[in-house]
């Protein structure tokens, strides 16, 4: 089964995709981003894509550059663009969707170098000529045609875990339907023993996480396991715990085979 990498790297692809006999090649294929859902993953896509470019602030290594930067590497006058003459590059716009692109008016004066593009190139849209969510991708039979909880709480975790199940080959395998705590057990699967070494050193092992994976940790003990994370509620989760009810059974499974 396919990645969601994979599946990514071929749709950006076909949307430069164009009749040589009717029409000239798109110069640039932009992918448009307003809720910067897709951010987290675009330096490895870029380990894939050479051609993939950012905008924002000047990091030519980075392939990442303002506007005016962009178009420059667009015409290959720079030596940063390193692909070949019949590849079209791909500009990652986060931050920035179709309807602000569209009202040239009142476009902001950084953004109005790579404007035309618009019309000169092709826009990485849904079939409904919206930009493409990672929940919308995910559904479509162009993605993992795989159904996506709408709630907030599966948004919120999709985007959260996007990194970590991104080049998974068969993260979905067998699955057709994906909500919040399957996400959220894919970006953290070891939660039942971090919660016991969260109960033995308190905020001493919650500062020992990354910022994301803290936040990750909260968030599972508060929706699945109904607890904040706080020592002042120690005996009422110990409580829990030793009542061994599902969901606390599994983590009485790793308490019992090594209580020390």
């Amino acid at each position: 089964m396919s990645s969601i990498k994979d599946k990514l790297i071929k749709s950006l692809t076909n949307a430069g995709k164009h009749n040589s006999s009717i029409m000239t090649p798109p110069k640039v294929v932009l992918w448009l981003d307003p809720e910067k859902q897709w951010e987290s993953i675009i330096e490895q896509l870029q380990n894939e894509l050479a051609h993939l470019l950012k905008i924002g602030d000047y990091q030519p290594a980075k392939k990442q550059g303002p506007p005016i930067w962009l178009k420059c590497m667009v015409d290959r006058t720079l030596p940063e663009a390193d692909w070949s003459a019949d590849t079209i590059p791909i500009i990652y716009l986060p931050g920035i969707s179709k309807r602000e692109l569209k009202n040239v008016a009142e476009i902001p004066l950084g953004l109005q170098p790579i404007v035309e593009y618009q019309y000169t190139g092709a826009l990485w849209l849904h079939e409904n000529g919206k930009e493409w969510t990672v929940a919308a991708f995910i559904q479509n039979p162009e993605g993992m045609n795989v159904t996506v909880a709408k709630d907030s709480g599966t948004k919120d975790a999709m985007k959260s875990s996007l990194s970590e199940i991104f080049t998974e080959s068969n993260i979905f395998y067998g699955k057709r339907f994906v909500d919040a705590d399957f996400l959220l057990n894919q970006q953290y699967p070891n939660i039942g023993v971090d919660i016991l070494k969260w109960m033995e050193h308190g905020d001493k092992f919650l500062n020992s996480l990354s910022s994301s994976k803290k936040e990750t940790f909260k968030t599972i003990c508060e929706n699945k396991y109904q607890f904040e994370p706080d020592i002042r509620n120690i005996k009422d989760i110990a409580y829990q715990l030793g009542c061994r009810k599902t969901p606390w059974a599994q983590i009485w499974e790793y308490f019992s085979h090594a209580p020390s």
